[in-house]
């Protein structure tokens, strides 16, 4: 029996080679713990990798919205002018009305009259024209008159008779032609 194990080099040579292949990594074994570290590192970069993609999509829709901007200027433009068409149509119904009341064009007269400037005389032809004395406190409240007359969008345009350089209350006739 002892010459039986001693002559079993077979065995011997398959118990030896076994150690030997149980501690190596085999070409798959290799590959599957790659792809596993590369499948942790994947899923452990993923809450950055979201994270910036977030930030490229914040990017894109604030570049859109810049882009909007001047649209919505232009949108907040066109809502004044509109603004300002409807009060100047209203304004010219009223006229064109025929009615002998001038006081709805009084009232846009007096909005843009200076602070302390009064109206001593009034009258509205059948021409759209408008002849009105005012009493005015300065001649800063001069200047300011004339500039907000002119940019109200409701005259043609407006003849001032005299206008004083001087630091006191100054009386002006004024004629206007409605638009």
């Amino acid at each position: 029996m002892r010459d039986k194990r001693q002559f079993d080099f077979v065995r011997r040579w398959e118990l030896a080679e076994r150690k030997h292949t149980t501690g190596r990594l085999t070409p798959k074994k290799t590959g599957l713990v790659i792809f596993g570290l590369f499948l942790l590192c994947g899923l452990g970069a993923l809450p950055w990798t979201w994270a910036y993609k977030q930030e490229i999509d914040l990017q894109k829709v604030n570049d859109q919205i810049k882009a909007l901007s001047a649209i919505d200027i232009q949108v907040n433009k066109l809502a004044v002018l509109r603004g300002q068409i409807n009060s100047q149509q209203q304004l010219l119904r009223e006229i064109q009305s025929g009615t002998a009341d001038p006081g709805p064009v009084l009232d846009k007269l007096r909005a843009l009259l200076p602070a302390g400037t009064t109206v001593t005389t009034f009258s509205m032809q059948a021409d759209k024209s408008v002849t009105l004395e005012v009493n005015v406190p300065t001649p800063v409240d001069v200047a300011r008159l004339l500039t907000s007359i002119q940019s109200s969008g409701y005259f043609l345009g407006s003849d001032i008779k005299t206008v004083s350089l001087q630091d006191k209350s100054q009386s002006l006739a004024l004629a206007l032609k409605l638009k």
